[in-house]
């Protein structure tokens, strides 16, 4: 078993175009030009024109971003985008920072169990993460007990 990184201390800077708070790190290659690798996306960070010769796979492990083709698409934590072959230039934003894992291959089909639907993610959560989310009030000085 070989293990690898994709921890911030082990990526480069992305030098690409007008790049900015974007870091990387290739993590496997194999046959058919297939590549897998992992962005950093600090605070504020931007990747415009991203343009890609094979189909890809964007997948969010932590945080949010923002994927600007032909619309735009928030991603968080937990899901992923593949963009369409008419958008092979797109770009990527992000006012909070994060962590992606980039599957690239000649060809991608998403497959059905991972295509997003309401019925499929409706009250999906972490492991973890409260089944009921606190109410929260507002207290108001003026009001008493």
């Amino acid at each position: 078993m070989r293990v690898v990184h994709f921890t911030q201390g082990a990526t480069d800077p992305l030098q690409y175009l007008q790049t900015s708070g974007t870091r990387i790190v290739s993590l496997a290659s194999g046959h058919g030009e297939v590549h897998v690798s992992c962005l950093h996306l600090a605070p504020g960070a931007k990747v415009p024109e991203l343009w890609t010769t094979h189909e890809c796979a964007l997948l969010v492990v932590h945080g949010c971003l923002s994927c600007i083709g032909h619309g735009r698409v928030e991603v968080y934590a937990g899901m992923g985008v593949l963009p369409e072959e008419s958008e092979q230039e797109y770009s990527l934003e992000t006012s909070s920072g994060a962590i992606v894992i980039v599957v690239e291959a000649p060809c991608l089909v998403p497959h059905v169990q991972g295509t997003s639907t309401h019925q499929r993610t409706a009250g999906q959560r972490w492991p973890g993460e409260p089944a009921i989310l606190p109410r929260k009030y507002l207290r108001l000085p003026w009001r008493h007990r």
